[in-house]
């Protein structure tokens, strides 16, 4: 009896420790919005509807909605890519399925240096800036890191989005993703001293939340909209987010998810 008194104890006194630990973290909380994000090439005047709401790829529970009915789905598992190790480090034909990336970035202002901003040069050819707020020390002149991180997830998901559609059965005519983000983080994961102490706390976001509005191309030739069923748009969401490597790396990183889509 004595060591279930003990036991009972500890968890007792590990919830108190956590319960104020939650109520510090909320006073450092930094909040990252990236509003609206559309894609360019899809019809401007394609119907906009939301269907289908997914707290990440590995969630416990996805609920699909529609101004009829609402259903739940519960224990959606996540697939390869979520987890310690990959399909593709056991696949002895690796080398031929993989993606390469590069960059040349030169920091430190316009000539100035010692200023937090970037121009990054792809090896696609374009280019990016970064910068972050006057009162982290930088000019404000582009947006700050963390935004090109959810802009890439929104970017991904979105060509990720078209793929799935495009290869669901029945096919899922998608014809654009419209985006409202927002995204937090613990800024003493990034900002504890002394310097060579390491960090308690994650500097990674902790959570994205927001809405994604799907629009759907009519058909071909009847010109109507396919009205997708509560399965097909849960399955779109959840297969979005297994498979864009942004959000798949998100998700790994311990970021979670609270997506409406």
């Amino acid at each position: 009896k004595v060591p279930v008194m003990m036991r009972s104890i500890f968890y007792l006194l590990q919830s108190s420790v956590a319960s104020k630990h939650v109520s510090s973290t909320a006073k450092h909380i930094r909040k990252s919005s990236f509003v609206h994000v559309r894609h360019l090439n899809s019809r401007q005047d394609a119907p906009r509807r939301t269907f289908f709401r997914g707290a990440g790829s590995i969630c416990q529970s996805v609920i699909a909605t529609s101004p009829s009915r609402s259903l739940h789905f519960v224990n959606l598992q996540a697939g390869p890519g979520i987890g310690d190790e990959t399909q593709a480090a056991e696949d002895d034909d690796t080398e031929h399925h993989i993606k390469r990336y590069s960059l040349r970035s030169v920091g430190g202002g316009q000539g100035r240096g010692g200023r937090p901003s970037a121009v990054i040069t792809t090896g696609t050819g374009h280019t990016l800036e970064t910068d972050v707020p006057k009162n982290m020390g930088g000019d404000d002149s582009a947006p700050q890191p963390v935004e090109h991180l959810l802009a890439a997830f929104a970017g991904c998901a979105q060509a990720t989005a078209i793929y799935v559609g495009r290869r669901m059965v029945p096919r899922l005519a998608v014809a654009g993703l419209d985006f409202e983000l927002e995204a937090t983080r613990d800024q003493r994961g990034a900002l504890v001293e002394p310097i060579e102490k390491v960090p308690n706390i994650p500097s990674r976001l902790m959570k994205v939340k927001g809405t994604v509005t799907i629009r759907l191309m009519p058909d071909r030739r009847s010109g109507a909209i396919r009205s997708p069923t509560s399965e097909e748009m849960a399955m779109l969401a959840q297969q979005t987010e297994l498979r864009c490597p942004v959000a798949n790396m998100m998700l790994a990183s311990g970021c979670k998810f609270d997506i409406d889509w």
